[in-house]
């Protein structure tokens, strides 16, 4: 009989052991997720620095070509303004001329 009880407290310490072992497994399993997840969210997390930085860049560059641009027409304008007062003087000219 005594035998009978040491096979079925070896059984069930075999048993435990299975568990513990199984559970020790399925924790590291789950902290190997965890990590890669938080690997994935951080390498998400810096794509998406580097895109802000990068749509940011962009708008720096387009506010100063606009300013540019702005400044440029602005002077074509005043060009312009310049030429048509020259003609409108000819124009104005040649008409008394003509009289």
């Amino acid at each position: 009989m005594e035998t009978g009880i040491i096979q079925i407290i070896g059984v069930t310490i075999g048993t435990f052991v299975s568990i513990i072992t199984m559970l020790i497994k399925i924790r590291k399993e789950i902290v190997r997720q965890q990590r890669d997840n938080f690997r994935a969210r951080l390498q998400d997390e810096r794509r998406l620095l580097a895109l802000e930085n990068r749509i940011e860049l962009v708008e720096q560059q387009t506010l100063a070509s606009i300013s540019a641009l702005e400044q440029r027409l602005f002077e074509l304008n005043q060009r312009f303004d310049l030429f048509y007062e020259i003609l409108y003087k000819q124009y104005a000219k040649s008409c008394y001329e003509n009289e």
